[in-house]
């Protein structure tokens, strides 16, 4: 399984800025900083802000060698369709447990602009299930606070008849979205993927194929519950959870 864990700060003009990670209530925060409690596999990254000129990921095992660099990157406060990541799916970067992970970030804006970093930690990979995949509708109304996981409360298009579903992927849009992810039943990690401004954009090839794996499994009777992270306040959402029938209950 894999989660998306998120980084936001205000910055500046100075180089390397150390950007604060998101309250999580998965992973542990220490100096503002992500600390893992056990050896994960970083999946893909993406940066981003408006003149951003360059994002790294630092910590002190990565250092003995260099700093890994996030490219590409996104110059733009919001994810664009199709957006730049750094995908690391066919040959996870390692992470060791027990050590600060900073995101470090350089730009030009004039005054300050919302930089956001978003990294795909994973335990282990899990393939998808093969089957009929159905994009299921949903919508919420629930406001979101920005640069912080808000738990939406949403309401699907059709109710699912009976039975276990596999989720396989996500979409969410809404004016100023960032990102998006799931709490799962039963399930510690919080999976998910980019957001956007516009149902019409789509994400790159390698989420759309779900390399990074299945997302998690529900019960009929026991849905998932996305959170969001926007730039802004927004109050109208729109996504799509796609899903395979796995089982029965």
């Amino acid at each position: 399984m894999f989660h998306l864990a998120a980084y936001a700060a205000a910055i500046g003009s100075t180089a390397d800025t150390d950007v604060t990670a998101v309250v999580d209530d998965i992973l542990t925060i220490q100096n503002s900083h992500f600390v893992l409690s056990q050896e994960m596999m970083l999946l893909s990254a993406m940066a981003m802000s408006a003149t951003l000129t360059r994002a790294k990921i630092a910590s002190p095992s990565m250092r003995q060698i260099a700093s890994p660099f996030i490219r590409p990157i996104v110059i733009a406060a919001i994810p664009p369709a199709n957006p730049n990541m750094a995908l690391f799916d066919y040959s996870p970067f390692r992470i060791p447990p027990f050590e600060e992970i900073q995101v470090q970030a350089s730009a030009a804006p004039a005054m300050t602009e919302p930089f956001a970093a978003l990294l795909w930690l994973a335990s282990g990979l899990d393939t998808a299930p093969r089957g009929n995949i159905i994009p299921l509708r949903f919508t919420s109304t629930t406001a979101a606070v920005a640069n912080t996981w808000t738990t939406l409360t949403i309401t699907f298009a059709d109710t699912l008849p009976s039975g276990v579903y596999t989720m396989v992927l996500s979409e969410m849009s809404s004016t100023n979205a960032r990102a998006h992810r799931w709490i799962v039943p039963n399930q510690l990690y919080r999976p998910g993927y980019p957001s956007y401004a516009s149902v019409g954009s789509r994400h790159p090839y390698a989420i759309s194929k779900s390399q990074f794996g299945m997302m998690g499994s529900f019960r009929s009777n026991d849905l998932p519950r996305p959170q969001v992270l926007a730039n802004g306040a927004d109050a109208t959402h729109e996504g799509y959870l796609w899903v395979v029938r796995t089982g029965n209950l």
